[in-house]
């Protein structure tokens, strides 16, 4: 489910252009939580997915109270792929947090962000082979998740060649393959077309 706050109608879907690879703000690394105010002067243009269980992830940012802040607060910039685990203290229930960004009322927004860690990861793939990974995704999502990764895959075999650290994992959210960000249905389609083929799949993948 993707929602969109703001727009030319109450609760209209925008459909917004590919991903691009989002901008990182300098003074808010990636595995870090911090807390930004956005003085809520019109609507937040938020576009979001609610792919992720801690909080909605931001999917873009078009017109809207969000990208007035991020052109004032550079050093602070919300971005692309960021989860909001929290806004005005309510936390741990994604539809409450989309309900009170969507509030109307003026009020500040607090909002606690979690910023991914992004990772690039490189597995060979033998033609027909299939990757064993079922992904949750929307058509405006930022990627797709992995929710699970079949023993027989070869996502799997490449993971039992890697360190911990380093493995795949359920949760991981799948962005850009060969350096191209895609939206979630885009990047299943990319997917398949490289079932055939025998190649190296270069993936950059976020983890929060």
């Amino acid at each position: 489910v993707v929602s969109v706050l703001g727009g030319s109608e109450p609760g209209e879907i925008v459909k917004t252009s590919a991903l691009q690879a989002p901008k990182k703000a300098p003074l808010t690394g990636p595995g870090r939580s911090f807390t930004v105010t956005i003085e809520a002067t019109r609507e937040t243009g938020l576009v979001l997915d609610d792919l992720d269980a801690r909080g909605p992830v931001i999917a873009s940012i078009p017109e809207g109270a969000v990208q007035d802040f991020n052109m004032k607060n550079p050093a602070s910039a919300v971005c692309p792929n960021d989860l909001i685990l929290a806004v005005n203290a309510v936390e741990g229930e994604v539809k409450a947090i989309i309900q009170q960004l969507q509030s109307l009322d003026k009020t500040p927004l607090t909002l606690k962000i979690l910023r991914p860690q992004e990772m690039k990861i490189s597995m060979g793939k033998k033609p027909n082979a299939s990757l064993g990974l079922q992904m949750n995704f929307s058509s405006f999502s930022a990627g797709a998740v992995v929710d699970m990764i079949a023993e027989s895959g070869v996502a799997y075999g490449w993971n039992e060649s890697q360190p911990e650290e380093k493995r795949l994992r359920r949760g991981d959210r799948l962005v850009a393959i060969d350096g191209q960000y895609l939206k979630g249905e885009e990047m299943i389609e990319a997917l398949k077309q490289k079932k055939g083929q025998e190649c190296d799949l270069d993936l950059t993948i976020l983890r929060y």
